[in-house]
């Protein structure tokens, strides 16, 4: 996916006809990318020489260009269609006959935006004694839907404080 390959077309006919007979052609188009085509274009070029007689659902005979052209929206990856188109052969020799495909294939990206909630609680018991120890817990969390990074929690206590490790707070 991303990059922009090409369609897998075989195109079929008979290799004798006689003189004004309808020949019916058939082409095998397939999306081998590992993601979806979009606007796939299909022709077939008809020679000088030759009648369109009709083609299957979707195909338009273009007569300024002597064209067949069959138009997709879109083509999932490893989808496959069968097209077919019929034209009157006349006169004698060599008739070629060429189909063409074109295709853009597009690979985006999902980019969806999450929002972080973070709470903070903090629990002490609501008196002490100047000198007993006591815990105060901080419990933070994340209720959004994204991830939070970079998170410092801050806490500040009245003046005079002392840690359990000796350290002094000082207001």
């Amino acid at each position: 996916c991303g990059s922009n390959g090409t369609l897998g077309i075989q195109h079929s006919g008979p290799s004798t006809a006689t003189n004004g007979q309808t020949v019916t052609y058939t082409i095998r188009v397939v999306n081998p990318a590992a993601c979806p085509a979009y606007d796939a274009v299909i022709w077939a070029a008809i020679p000088e020489g030759a009648e369109f007689v009709s083609a299957s659902e979707g195909g338009d005979y273009d007569s300024s260009t002597n064209r067949v052209i069959w138009r997709m929206t879109k083509m999932e990856s490893r989808e496959e269609a069968t097209l077919t188109y019929e034209i009157r052969l006349g006169g004698s020799g060599n008739y070629i006959i060429c189909v063409y495909g074109s295709a853009r294939l597009v690979q985006c990206v999902t980019t969806r935006i999450v929002q972080p909630q973070l709470t903070c609680d903090i629990s002490a018991p609501a008196r002490a004694r100047k000198g007993d120890e006591f815990e105060v817990c901080i419990t933070a969390s994340n209720s959004g839907d994204g991830d939070a990074t970079d998170v410092s929690i801050n806490l500040s206590v009245d003046g005079g404080a002392e840690f359990s490790d000796g350290s002094s707070y000082q207001s």
